[in-house]
């Protein structure tokens, strides 16, 4: 059997770690907190919105891979959708 060398400097020492936490997701209302007003909230809701419509888009095979990535500008539309869905929760 081969033996190795601790000084061998073509043997990589290797460090392995695992963490565990399970902490219970917070409602709404305490994510909200940590914006400053009601309008970064807002914003922060249509954002989340748009992104998950856009998942949606992807895993329905509506897009198509080769085109244009579009901006993260959000619409009126998408900020009273944001809106309605905050002071639904």
């Amino acid at each position: 059997m081969l033996q190795l060398s601790d000084n061998d400097p073509e043997i990589k020492k290797s460090i392995t770690s695992a963490t565990n936490i399970e902490e219970p997701f917070p409602n709404l209302l305490s994510r909200l907190d940590h914006f400053s007003d009601f309008h970064r909230a807002k914003r922060a809701i249509a954002l989340c919105h748009n992104y998950v419509q856009k998942l949606k888009e992807r895993t329905s095979h509506k897009t198509q891979s080769n085109t244009a990535k579009t901006s993260n500008s959000i619409t009126v539309e998408a900020m009273e959708q944001a809106e309605y869905q905050g002071s639904a929760s």
